[in-house]
């Protein structure tokens, strides 16, 4: 039965909708904009029978409710809920413009190591911020996760559908893989215990974690087949390793330990936070990072200005919600691709795991062109020219490290400003749900009195100056948010300028040193270090 449309209605009274961008088993998604707000957002249409008594209308509004208080960067918030006209209930969401994480998957088979792990970090600290206020998914798939653009980050994860089973379904059936004869939760990702109906907690979310982290990083799920043997499969199988499954794509052992641990069958032998995957991919990140400490809180590449041009231009293009699939944007240009033709030895070539090698060697050659410089120096052989050379690097290197650090200022700047501006905002926010939940109860009535009406009148207004309120906070950020990113943007000009620069000093050092080393030959204390810049040279020259 085709369903009914609400394209061009009001909902609310506030949200005008728009388009329709998706449609699934429970229900429509939306696309609609905030006539005070001046914002887009994604209303999710459920069907009718989801509310079908008084008993499944109440704790629909009571879950909404709860639900409409996750407030993470990275978890699609819940800003209002209601029924329409015609009983259907709805939830109004953050619509966010980007590509599901499964169709990202779909189109580069699959994902760097590096790049998983920025992602998977995020998920993992919204999926801690959620079990601490004692919200399980119960869902967690790729399709549930967006990629997006916000500013000068690129790849910032959100998560959809949080408190969604518990909307729909209420406590007393989660535990179960089925629901009135449907299938609870994704065959590919469902963890052992909600298949057979035991209790399910938030290490439930921790198996579908390691699915995804595998599906990340080799671009497949461990098991495949038919319904049947999937339920089979992750209740009695061991889960392949994805070293083992992509041999030749040099996947750290990072990954197969957090799969091993992810997706083991007993929760009580999983990891017992979401948090603790987070911290062993940071370590990971570190480590390929040459051990350089970074926020990984607002770890995420900031692009340059061209790249940002390029995202803007997708994401007005974009038209994307859960439902929807769309190709993956353009690839950004973060700082250090910018000049790429000016490093050391030329442009890398190959993987990911080449790429962080050779990015590696040359951190490494860099510090060894200067420790053979000031041996020379030492040993009062060094040509003038190798002198003055060797202070030029050093000067760029401290400037370049200086820039960095303003950055990294900046960074946690924006984070502040974020953070600051969703708490009051969700303040806001929660307010005016409660208000309108009131309202709607006193427009329930069949027969309002005089006084309902009256105190209906006096809500609406309550609830047109809160958004008023809220539209003012929204454009406090905005602006505060656009100054910093500024800033941002002509350091990391500033910063792209000195690497580049860098790059090439470091070969005028390597032209130096070699010189000075065919005048003078290998000196007894530098033959070691001559040996291991010549390896150097050979792993940059493959």
């Amino acid at each position: 039965m085709r369903r009914e449309s609400i394209i061009g209605h009001m909902v609310a009274d506030r949200f005008k909708v728009l388009s329709l961008l998706g449609e699934g088993g429970t229900g429509q998604v939306y696309l609609a904009e905030h006539n005070v707000l001046e914002r887009q957002f994604a209303i999710k249409v459920l069907r009718r029978d989801m509310v079908a008594d008084q008993t499944a209308s109440e704790r629909f509004r009571r879950e909404a409710r709860a639900a409409s208080r996750m407030q993470h960067r990275n978890i699609v918030y819940i800003s209002d809920f209601g029924q329409l006209k015609d009983g259907r209930p709805y939830l109004v969401m953050e619509y966010i413009p980007g590509d599901e994480l499964s169709a990202v998957i779909a189109q580069e088979q699959r994902l760097g190591a590096e790049r998983a792990a920025r992602i998977l970090v995020q998920i993992s600290e919204a999926l801690d911020y959620a079990h601490e206020q004692g919200v399980v998914h119960r869902d967690l798939k790729s399709e549930n996760i967006i990629l997006t653009t916000e500013r000068h980050r690129v790849d910032v994860a959100k998560v959809l559908d949080f408190g969604l089973a518990k909307i729909l379904y209420g406590s007393g059936n989660l535990d179960t893989i089925t629901f009135k004869g449907q299938i609870f939760g994704t065959p590919e990702y469902i963890p052992p215990e909600q298949i057979v109906g035991d209790e399910v907690d938030q290490r439930a979310d921790i198996y579908s974690l390691g699915v995804l982290a595998f599906e990340m990083v080799t671009g497949r799920t461990p098991f495949t087949g038919t319904l049947m043997e999937l339920l089979v499969a992750h209740r009695k199988l061991t889960p392949p390793l994805p070293s083992a499954v992509c041999p030749r794509e040099g996947i750290p052992e990072c990954f197969d330990q957090l799969v091993r641990k992810a997706m083991q069958k007993k929760p009580a032998d999983r990891f017992g936070r979401a948090s603790d995957i987070a911290d062993l991919l940071r370590t990971y990140l570190r480590e390929v990072r040459g051990g350089r400490e970074r926020d990984f809180d607002s770890d995420l590449d900031l692009v340059s200005t061209t790249a940002r041009e390029a995202a803007a231009e997708h994401t007005d293009r974009v038209q994307a919600s859960r439902l929807i699939k769309t190709p993956s944007g353009p690839t950004l240009v973060t700082g250090d691709d910018i000049g790429a033709e000016d490093t050391l030895l030329g442009p890398g070539a190959g993987d990911e795991v080449d790429l962080t090698e050779r990015h590696e060697a040359r951190r490494q050659l860099r510090r060894l062109l200067r420790q053979i410089a000031r041996a020379l120096r030492d040993h009062e052989v060094a040509s003038e020219e190798l002198g003055a050379e060797l202070e030029r690097n050093q000067r760029l290197e401290e400037q370049a490290v200086e820039l960095e650090n303003d950055l990294a200022l900046l960074a946690s700047r924006v984070e502040e400003v974020e953070a600051s501006g969703r708490e009051r905002e969700s303040q806001l926010r929660y307010a005016i749900i409660d208000l309108g939940m009131e309202r709607g109860r006193l427009e329930d009535g069949t027969t309002p009195s005089p006084t309902d009406q009256a105190m209906v009148a006096d809500l609406a207004y309550q609830i047109d100056e809160l958004e008023v309120r809220l539209l003012d906070v929204a454009r406090r950020r905005e602006t505060q948010l656009d100054d910093v990113d500024g800033q941002i943007v002509t350091q990391r000009r500033e910063l792209d300028s000195l690497r580049a620069n860098l790059a090439r000093q470091d070969k005028t050092l390597l032209r130096q040193v070699e010189r000075q080393r065919g005048a003078t030959g290998d000196l007894a204390d530098l033959a070691s270090s001559y040996a291991r810049l010549d390896e150097l040279k050979s792993v940059l020259k493959q």
